[in-house]
């Protein structure tokens, strides 16, 4: 029988893990040991982000900011997609970090929110792609069995499920496209037609 609090864990750490992989971030070995901080841990480098409130960010900026935003949130997107509901309350400082990097657009906090949830629903729909679901399992399972992964089983597990579902990725993208479409001539249908009068 698998242990539920276990299997969260794990599939938590390894949606980071593969997270960090979609947005090119740095990882290293992903555990499900607890410490003194945490009941499991990536190591991961985000990427720094200079702040000054003088000016907007760069276009690179805001890339850096949103992928450590997405790495943060990848854990709890893959708890979502696992149980159907997410718990911040497990990982708060993760939380807590992803908000604290929102700081960096100087908007008023509700924006902030939105921003938030808007990168959080982002990271899930990645991993909700088959081939990207398919390898935080593979990940999740080799960290139920040995408690921790080095980063080059993490990266073979995630590229060998990669090469695989390259004509899966293919088909989810077109279905993906029909569907957009389809709802885009959905909301063209609701417009009122006929020209503006002033």
């Amino acid at each position: 029988m698998v242990n539920k609090r276990l299997e969260r864990r794990a599939y938590h750490e390894a949606g980071h893990a593969v997270a960090c992989h979609i947005v090119r971030l740095p990882y290293g070995y992903v555990t499900i040991h607890p410490d003194e901080n945490s009941l499991g841990h990536m190591r991961t480098r985000l990427r720094k982000v200079r702040f000054n409130t003088n000016r907007r960010l760069r276009d690179k900026e805001r890339n850096d900011l949103e992928s450590n935003i997405m790495a943060l949130l990848g854990g709890f997107a893959a708890e979502k997609l696992l149980r159907g509901n997410v718990n911040p309350g497990v990982s708060p400082d993760e939380w807590r970090m992803a908000y604290h990097f929102t700081l960096y657009l100087n908007y008023k906090r509700f924006t902030r929110e939105v921003y938030l949830n808007w990168l959080f629903e982002r990271i899930k729909e990645w991993l909700e792609i088959p081939c990207y679901w398919k390898s935080v399992r593979k990940v999740a399972h080799q960290l139920m069995v040995n408690r921790k992964v080095d980063r080059q089983t993490v990266r073979r597990l995630i590229e060998s499920t990669l090469k695989k579902s390259n004509s899966e990725m293919s088909r989810w993208k077109k279905t993906r496209r029909q569907e957009d479409m389809k709802e885009f001539r959905k909301g063209l249908g609701s417009l009122p037609s006929g020209r503006c009068s002033r």
